[in-house]
């Protein structure tokens, strides 16, 4: 009978064959492994409750602005401390004067049961360490106005307040520190969040810089002046010297939807 072929090669082609049944074995079962992670990695969707885990881009985006429009409706005018508000080619441009604390509405006006307001901005290196800025929620109007603010300075310092009644009244300290966040040449996204609880009494209040959450606390009101949260850019500077922000993005989401 004819030589049917040396056993050695038999073996290594019945070896070869098993390796590649089972580098393709392996193969589906990744693919298989990566297509269950994918089907059952939740999207986080629906209102925020006292509970729930919340991260830096939750929520539908209802408004953005990365400034290249200089029509797209914010101030341009100054104010009587001498702030100036601009668009230029680097951004929305905004030096800061005073002691003060300094506000723009952002050209988005339906209000949001609950919010995420995000600024993405530059500070100039020699602001002064009490200078910063970060977002205000609001609703209502005048006395009845309900005003939250999260602002973070050149310093990493940070402090989440409320006011009752307005721009003008004091602040009241609901929390502050301090984080490894600092402000200067580099953008840094501020971001605060207010969101209305089920009982319409509640609001949970968040603040992140970049991906970091430096606050997390719950305040109440006995009764909230409307049915939702609108948004400002918010800034603080020092009367030892101006100090210059450059906002370069502003987004609003509905954490909600």
């Amino acid at each position: 009978m004819p030589r049917s072929g040396s056993r050695t090669g038999l073996v290594v082609g019945i070896v070869a064959g098993v390796a590649l049944l089972v580098v393709v074995a392996i193969a589906v079962g990744v693919v298989f492994v990566g297509v269950r992670a994918l089907r059952h990695t939740p999207v986080a969707v629906g209102p925020v409750g006292p509970s729930t885990n919340v991260t830096p881009n939750r929520g539908k985006v209802v408004f953005s602005d990365g400034f290249k429009d200089s029509g797209s409706g914010w101030s341009t005018d100054s104010l009587p401390s001498g702030t100036s508000f601009k668009y230029t080619a680097d951004g929305y441009v905004v030096v800061a004067k005073g002691t003060l604390d300094h506000f723009a509405g952002a050209p988005y006006q339906t209000p949001v049961p609950q919010i995420a307001i995000s600024v993405t901005a530059t500070q100039s290196a020699d602001a002064p360490v009490g200078a910063g800025y970060g977002v205000s929620c609001w609703q209502g109007t005048n006395a009845a106005e309900l005003r939250y603010d999260f602002i973070v300075t050149a310093a990493g310092d940070w402090t989440v307040d409320r006011r009752d009644g307005g721009v003008l009244t004091k602040p009241l300290i609901l929390k502050r520190g301090t984080s490894s966040a600092t402000l200067g040449a580099t953008p840094v996204m501020v971001e605060g969040m207010c969101a209305t609880m089920s009982d319409q009494h509640g609001i949970r209040l968040l603040l992140f810089a970049g991906t970091q959450r430096i606050a997390d606390i719950t305040d109440s009101a006995t009764a909230l002046p409307n049915t939702g949260w609108q948004a400002d850019l918010m800034l603080t500077s020092s009367a030892i010297h101006d100090s210059t922000v450059t906002v370069t993005h502003f987004e609003v989401r509905d954490l909600g939807r």
